[in-house]
């Protein structure tokens, strides 16, 4: 919680704040952790869901494949993640930036989905 606090209190002071992980990530990985889809219908469930819609975030997509090459974690627990993450993702987040191409194509993408550009 000390984390959300901070990046909530960052992310008014400068406006846009990039990060790596937020509200999103974690509800994920407690649904696939616990093994409970159920848990985005309770209480909790549904702080963290307000949560992670009151985050700007972008949601980074990439082939299961792409990921499991890039990922330390055991495929199982990865395709399940990817299976909440597509579910969730694409709702909660202001936009969808494919991370399969080139990195400048990348951030050339989640660069306009915060309203700026990339200078060459």
């Amino acid at each position: 919680m000390p984390y959300f606090i901070m990046r909530k209190a960052l992310s008014r002071l400068f406006g846009v704040l990039l990060g790596d992980r937020g509200a999103l990530d974690f509800l994920v990985w407690l649904v696939v952790t616990l093994r409970r889809p159920s848990l985005l219908s309770s209480v909790y469930g549904r702080f963290l869901l307000a949560a992670a819609a009151g985050e700007p975030c972008v949601y980074l997509r990439a082939p299961l494949e792409v990921l499991a090459e890039r990922a330390d974690v055991p495929l199982r627990f990865l395709a399940a993640e990817y299976v909440v993450y597509e579910a969730l993702g694409p709702a909660l987040c202001r936009c969808v930036v494919r991370t399969d191409g080139g990195v400048a194509e990348s951030l050339a993408g989640v660069l306009s989905c915060v309203g700026l550009t990339l200078k060459r």
